[in-house]
């Protein structure tokens, strides 16, 4: 079940940030930019590409906030994570596979990555790299459990079937 949009609840957080208090956005920053860079750094594989869709990323969710519509506060980072895969979607794409002989596995591990479809990449990079559990995996993609099952497994298939050939290579 994905979160809906709706007029901000009286909460704490997002009663700060609709103030503008610095050390309420200055700590929800801290808080969340390092899993929005590593969402974005797994699906675009490139630091500045991925820099770009977390700023774009807080700027949407600013621009939610000051507008008086946004998700629940547990929800908050749910939302965060969905800006930035809107903003990897629909950004240039610095992704591009690796050479065949890789000198290392973080190397080879990227160039998987960039191999697999969209659908599988988020998928896991979600769970595998950002370490989210189902649950809120899902609820970030806008998926339910059983599809987000088939694209893990479809997408660590991939993932073994292309580094297990490199293995001996």
């Amino acid at each position: 079940m994905s979160p809906v949009m709706s007029p901000l609840p009286s909460l704490p957080l997002l009663d700060a940030l609709r103030a503008g208090d610095p050390d309420a956005f200055a700590g929800l920053i801290a808080a969340q930019s390092p899993l929005m860079l590593r969402l974005a750094v797994g699906c675009t594989g490139s630091t500045a590409a991925a820099t770009r869709a977390v700023s774009a990323a807080w700027t949407a969710f600013l621009d939610d906030v000051c507008r008086g519509t946004a998700v629940e506060e547990a929800a908050v980072r749910v939302r965060l994570l969905r800006l930035v895969l809107a903003r990897v979607r629909t950004g240039p794409r610095a992704m591009a596979p690796a050479a065949p002989r890789a000198a290392s596995l973080a190397a080879r591990l990227r160039a998987g990555l960039a191999a697999l479809p969209d659908a599988e990449r988020e998928a896991i990079t979600l769970r595998d790299v950002c370490g989210l559990g189902p649950a809120e995996a899902c609820a970030v993609l806008g998926i339910g459990p059983g599809r987000h099952r088939e694209l893990l497994h479809r997408g660590r298939t991939q993932m073994h079937a292309r580094l297990s050939c490199r293995v001996g290579a």
